[in-house]
């Protein structure tokens, strides 16, 4: 800062000094009659030339300043010495058993905090300890502690007898696993998570199958937020081929098996009939363009599509749909706040309302000439889901003019064979056996909405429920139950999971919930082999029944199998436990089973009782 601000002082010294001596001595000898004005004028016109690099260096030297500090930062935290090595020298990792002790052991922090004191403890292979206590006592310092995160300040620790402050990380890695309370979830797919712990274990290790990964997920509970990811993602081809004729297959067992549910619930997509739960774009086209040329956005500017609105008589009867849902919204929304409530109902999107209120405003009511606003106009329209978008009313015979528009573009312009899709509907919604329908194997940009034909530009949900939903889908949990268990019977939910597991967390996990990313971190952990695991208040995120069902897990799964240290919260898991430790002010102060310490009425009692 000495040299930044030394370097801006000089820099803006320069600056000021110069003129000031310029009027200074100039305007001494103007007043006398030695100096003319112009010629101080042009002293003081040359200086500003030469200021200009002169800035320009001292500029460079401060940012090569600022460079060279950050640069030593940096290099300080990069050179720190590692205290454990990364590998163990001249043999391989070591395979414990899982006992642990600690002998006096003591944790001090850089300002002379203690946080742990003089804790001896014997833990068994094997054994199942809760770590409990008040707040501050040293329960995560201590699981810290026996995860080599942090190093005792005195005393020792031994695992199977060796000093852990003698262990490399690989060792530790090779028998050691820790869930921390806020689990850090690394950019890239959940199954990339999921697998990272298995795969940081040195030396060759078989991966788990799928079958495994499934039944992990499903102990933890993370099954049913994966099987959402699954039905929601968007397959190309590739990831389809293998599966699609048994998705075809299931598009009309759903049909089928649910009948009145599926009809209750959903509008089939029937190339013969106007859909009210389908954007007019959706009747319009009934279909998609996997390359995005059908967007609305973009189908606004078509040539051809224009060309056949004009021609069935549709183009200005949908721009004055727009301009009618455009006035009434402004009308009606004017006065209030851009909220997402008072646009659930509309085609309108909260950030578009500035937009179309300036155009209704400029317009007052006369036909739109300019074809940008008649486009801002059409997009409006071709948003419009008739059910649902109730703001304005569809003029009488627009229904029958759309579906004169579909069949002039699907057998026209895209050359669909209107006959084959409609004969394949009616084979979908037979009541009878079910049958294979034929297949559309070559590749191309548009899909219709065909039986036989898989969209690969929707979800698979979409695909598997072939029609538009009726209902929000809080308010179809019973199609929804139904449909798993139709999978299940079909043997798909596999499928499904292995989908969702290509699911993608974000930067972070910043796509799952706080809840998601612990159990990812839960079944990571229950993934990875190992000797020893270390829960810090693992499943504090957590519902009491998922925490429940991990704890059943602990029990059925790891008992007499894994040492498990559990930092934990909640007192009323502590029964299943082989032994409880209390810790206050970084001490033990009394351990024992839980009837044990119940019996006492000491601090556990009161810990229990409060609690």
């Amino acid at each position: 800062f000495i040299v930044k601000y030394g370097i801006k002082f000089a820099n803006n010294l320069f600056q000021s000094v110069g003129p000031f001596i310029l009027f200074l001595v100039g305007g001494y000898l103007a007043i006398n009659g030695e100096f003319t004005l112009g010629a101080l004028v042009a002293f003081l016109s040359a200086y500003e030339k030469v200021y200009d690099p002169w800035k320009e260096m001292l500029e460079y030297y401060q940012s090569l300043q600022d460079a060279l500090v950050r640069y030593r930062q940096i290099m300080q935290i990069f050179d720190r010495e590692i205290v454990h090595p990364i590998v163990p020298p001249d043999r391989e990792p070591l395979q414990l058993e899982g006992g642990i002790e600690i002998k006096n052991g003591g944790f001090t922090v850089e300002n002379g905090v203690q946080l742990l004191r003089r804790i001896s403890l014997s833990i068994t292979p094997r054994e199942q300890v809760a770590l409990v206590g008040f707040s501050g006592s040293g329960k995560s310092t201590l699981a810290l502690v026996m995860a080599q995160l942090y190093d005792l300040s005195s005393g020792s620790l031994l695992l199977d007898g060796h000093d852990i402050s003698e262990l490399s990380k690989e060792d530790i890695s090779a028998n050691i696993t820790m869930i921390a309370q806020h689990p850090f979830i690394f950019s890239g797919t959940l199954r990339d998570n999921l697998l990272y712990a298995v795969r940081a274990v040195p030396g060759e290790i078989e991966p788990p199958s799928l079958a495994e990964m499934i039944r992990v997920i499903d102990d933890v509970g993370l099954s049913e937020d994966i099987l959402r990811f699954g039905f929601n993602a968007v397959l190309d081809r590739e990831r389809v081929a293998p599966l699609k004729r048994k998705l075809l297959r299931m598009r009309q067992i759903m049909i089928h098996d649910l009948g009145e549910l599926y009809d209750r619930s959903v509008e089939i997509y029937d190339a013969s009939r106007f859909l009210t739960y389908s954007t007019l774009r959706d009747n319009l086209i009934f279909g998609d363009s996997l390359s995005g040329r059908y967007r609305i956005e973009r189908m606004v500017r078509d040539p051809g599509v224009l060309a056949l609105l004009k021609q069935t008589d549709l183009l200005d009867e949908l721009i004055q749909l727009g301009l009618t849902v455009a006035h009434l919204t402004v009308e009606l929304l004017g006065k209030l706040d851009q909220d997402e409530f008072f646009f659930r109902d509309n085609p309108m999107q909260p950030e578009e309302f500035p937009r179309y209120r300036d155009l209704v405003h400029r317009l007052d009511g006369q036909w739109p000439d300019k074809k940008d606003d008649r486009e801002l106009l059409l997009i409006l329209a071709l948003r419009i889901i008739p059910a649902r978008h109730t703001i304005a009313r569809l003029p009488s015979g627009l229904d029958k003019k759309i579906l004169a528009f579909r069949d002039k573009f699907l057998h026209d312009k895209e050359k669909v064979d209107l006959k084959r899709c409609c004969h394949g509907l009616s084979n979908l919604q037979m009541h009878q056996n079910i049958i294979t329908l034929p297949e559309y194997e070559e590749e191309k940009d548009f899909i219709a909405y065909c039986p036989a034909e898989y969209l690969y530009s929707h979800t698979l949900r979409d695909n598997i429920l072939f029609g538009a939903m009726k209902h929000d889908i809080q308010e179809n949990q019973e199609l929804i139950q139904r449909a798993m268990e139709l999978f299940r019977r079909e043997g798909l939910l596999d499928e499904i999971l292995d989908i969702g597991l290509d699911f993608d967390a974000g930067s972070q996990g910043d796509r799952l919930s706080g809840g998601q990313k612990q159990k990812l971190a839960i079944a990571r952990a229950f993934l990875k082999p190992s000797r020893i695991l270390i829960m810090d208040e693992a499943t504090a995120s957590l519902d009491n029944t998922s925490q429940a069902r991990i704890q059943k897990v602990l029990e059925e799964k790891y008992r007499g199998r894994t040492t498990v240290i559990s930092v934990i919260h909640r007192l009323d898991l502590c029964p299943a436990y082989d032994r409880i430790i209390v810790l206050k002010n970084g001490a033990i102060i009394e351990q024992g089973s839980h009837e044990e310490l119940m019996r006492a009425r000491g601090a556990f009692h009161e810990l229990a009782q409060a609690n």
